[in-house]
């Protein structure tokens, strides 16, 4: 079985594909712009690629891409597909569906296996209901050779830890930055870590709300402004900038394995690689800002449930 062990920073390709992000302005990048961006991350040491069917053209873009690079770059894939309501419970009807995205993955990443495929989970679709079948599904993926592991990419932090009730699910990928510490207060982490689940943190930076003014803040994101306030605040106390903070705070997160940031260029690469080596969170400042971060409104933390 191939290498399914990720870097420390997977590359978010969902910008490639999509206009994405609260703080992005840029827009999608043209294939020549997406190009380059993987090609710093390979560069740069990046060996994880995170993308999904769902994000647009992002799966095509990545394996025009991928012909130009060399032939060992990006060795670790993680797609994901998605359940919509129109297929119903049917396990035959969602088998058929998953098998049409499967190998529509295939094609266009131009790979004969995923290393990695994850359910997409919905906001509504909870793993009481939807475990077994995807748990049986990415188990009959992997013994026909389509994909190496499977796992979830969770809505809820708190339904990643329904990947704990099945052998198939040994992957996860969940919301996570300095504000929302929803999974740590279930000691989320510490129990995915001695299961030996492999953890994806995304959201680091919350789809780029950290980075906004707070005095340009619309509609219900106003409540963020006070919360972006005291993370400008408490950055500058330590020397620090957001960003730099932000990431140090989950990268030091025991039981997480990769953090998912994406970039709209080259130059965003560089410096989400060199945040790796940001000066670190000790665990005093780490309860130190889960208190300071403890009442965060739930509809701040859930991007589906801005309206700016």
């Amino acid at each position: 079985m191939e290498e399914t062990k990720p870097s420390r920073l997977t590359l978010g390709t969902v910008q490639l594909g999509l206009d994405y992000g609260i703080a992005n302005t840029g827009g999608r990048p043209d294939v020549d712009k997406a190009c380059g961006i993987l090609a710093a991350a390979h560069a740069s040491g990046i060996q994880c690629l995170d993308t999904a069917r769902s994000y647009g053209n992002a799966e095509s873009v990545i394996g025009r891409c991928r012909k130009v690079l060399p032939p060992e770059a990006f060795p670790l894939v993680v797609s994901k597909f998605t359940l919509p309501e129109s297929v119903g419970r049917s396990y035959e009807r969602m088998r058929e569906r998953v098998m049409v995205d499967v190998e529509t993955s295939l094609l266009e990443l131009g790979l004969e296996r995923i290393p990695i495929l994850l359910f997409h989970q919905g906001p509504d679709q909870s793993m009481d209901a939807f475990g077994e079948p995807v748990a049986r599904l990415l188990g009959e993926l992997v013994r026909e050779g389509l994909v190496a592991r499977g796992g979830l990419s969770a809505f809820h932090p708190e339904e990643a830890l329904s990947v704990l009730e099945y052998d198939t699910l040994s992957c996860v990928q969940v919301p996570l930055n300095i504000m929302d510490s929803r999974l740590q207060r279930l000691d989320g982490l510490t129990r995915l870590r001695d299961a030996g689940a492999t953890v994806f943190a995304r959201s680091v930076y919350l789809q780029g709300l950290f980075f906004l003014d707070p005095d340009r803040l619309t509609g219900n994101l106003r409540e963020a402004a006070p919360w972006l306030d005291a993370l400008r605040n408490l950055a500058g106390s330590l020397g620090m900038s957001v960003a730099e903070l932000s990431f140090a705070y989950v990268r030091d997160l025991e039981g997480v394995d990769s953090l998912v940031v994406g970039a709209e260029d080259a130059s965003q690469v560089l410096e989400n690689v060199g945040l790796l080596a940001a000066d670190g969170v000790g665990s005093e400042l780490r309860e130190r800002i889960r208190g300071m971060f403890s009442d965060v409104p739930h509809h701040v933390l859930v991007p589906s449930l801005w309206k700016p």
